[in-house]
């Protein structure tokens, strides 16, 4: 009987752990242009307060960690390399909400631009 109760606390607490996990679950889709046109739709999910990475051809590399502000909020901080430029631009954004940032290259060339939508 002692044998039972111990294995019906531990699957409570095995359950019980894993629905945060889920529930601080953010899942994000990005929409990236390059002189107005659209080259990447990327869509992924990572923990609120941890750091998720995006490579682009010919564009560089979007580091990002959003977090929540309160269940309907989340704010994102984005740590942007491209073509010799570091960025850092912060969004705050609802959910179903959208964000954008934008940029050029040194030489003026080429603009970018993505769209980060929280996906509910």
């Amino acid at each position: 009987m002692a044998l039972t109760r111990l294995c019906l606390t531990v699957l409570v607490l095995l359950t019980s752990a894993a629905v945060p996990a889920v529930t601080n679950s953010v899942r994000l889709h990005f929409d990236m242009y390059r002189n107005g046109a659209l080259v990447a739709d990327p869509e992924l999910s990572v923990s609120s307060g941890t750091s998720g990475r995006l490579e682009f051809q010919d564009i560089g590399t979007i580091s990002f960690t959003p977090t929540f502000r309160d269940s309907d909020t989340i704010a994102i901080e984005f740590d942007i390399h491209s073509g010799g430029r570091h960025l850092g631009p912060s969004l705050v954004i609802g959910r179903g909400g959208r964000g954008l940032a934008s940029w050029s290259s040194t030489t003026e060339k080429d603009s970018f631009k993505f769209t980060v939508t929280w996906v509910p």
